[in-house]
């Protein structure tokens, strides 16, 4: 049997993360009620190391939620449930999620007009470095990546700050 995590692990403490940012539950609050170390509540979070069942049974008691609810459904994790993984795993992962659904029509197309724009600009088989950050806030010129020299990319920063 391997010990190694597998998505469904990933999937997992991607749910225990969402429910305790929910909760505004901290992760060494969740870690002391369960009897754990923070670091541990972390690589659970992470997928790094997989969760007992018992462990499963307190954190989801502690979480106040079925502990079914942790799981995917029975079939094999689908490409919805990947994309939710990566998308809380990141720094601003649970923000983005949380802030996105109260933003204005305008404002979340100007975002998934960045978002498309970047990725499309990252699919090039020549481009291997990741872009960093780039500012952009309301009152405020946007900073285009000096290094990046796709225009599609630039310009939708450029639109997208114009409705902030």
């Amino acid at each position: 049997m391997s010990r190694t995590a597998e998505p469904v692990d990933q999937i997992v403490g991607a749910r225990i993360r969402a429910r305790r940012h929910a909760l505004h539950l901290s992760q060494n609050a969740l870690a002391e009620a369960c009897g754990l170390t923070f670091q541990q509540v972390q690589k659970y979070e992470r997928g790094t190391n997989r969760v007992s069942a018992s462990m499963l049974f307190k954190i989801a008691q502690r979480l106040d939620m079925p502990i079914t609810s942790l799981f995917p459904p029975q079939d094999e994790p689908g490409p919805a449930d990947t994309a939710t993984v990566a998308l809380m795993m990141e720094p601003d992962g649970m923000e983005l999620a949380r802030l996105f659904p109260m933003a204005r029509a305008q404002v979340k197309g100007a975002v998934m007009e960045i978002l498309r724009a970047e990725w499309d600009s990252t699919q090039r088989p020549e481009e291997t470095e990741v872009e960093q950050p780039r500012d952009c806030a309301p009152g405020r010129e946007p900073t285009p990546d000096p290094t990046h020299d796709d225009l599609a990319s630039n310009e939708a920063l450029y639109r997208a700050c114009s409705v902030l």
